[in-house]
């Protein structure tokens, strides 16, 4: 089985726990976040030691055809309506 890419939506206190669990999961990449904050993809990759993709726009984000897994670190409120549409884009969801 080949591995697969997860990518985290909302970029605060949770998702850094989720990316630093993620990076002990044999078989699962953290490859892109999406904030609705402007991010550094220099500064991120020094925080947490791998190369992301920056996505600013969700829709872009769950159409990127390489991503596998959307996992949900935002508000509660929106969850879903974002997992609505990942499930819709067929993403896995966490």
């Amino acid at each position: 089985m080949s591995d697969l890419n997860v990518g985290i939506v909302g970029l605060g206190w949770v998702a850094g726990a989720h990316i630093d669990t993620f990076k002990n999961v044999e078989g699962a990449n953290i490859t892109a976040v999406c904030s609705r904050r402007e991010l550094d993809k220099n500064q991120l990759e020094q925080q947490y030691g791998i190369p992301l993709k920056i996505y600013k726009d969700y829709n872009d984000m769950l159409n990127d055809l390489s991503l596998d897994i959307i996992d949900f670190c935002t508000e509660h409120p929106l969850h879903a309506e974002q997992v609505i549409a990942a499930a819709k884009a067929g993403k896995h969801l966490f």
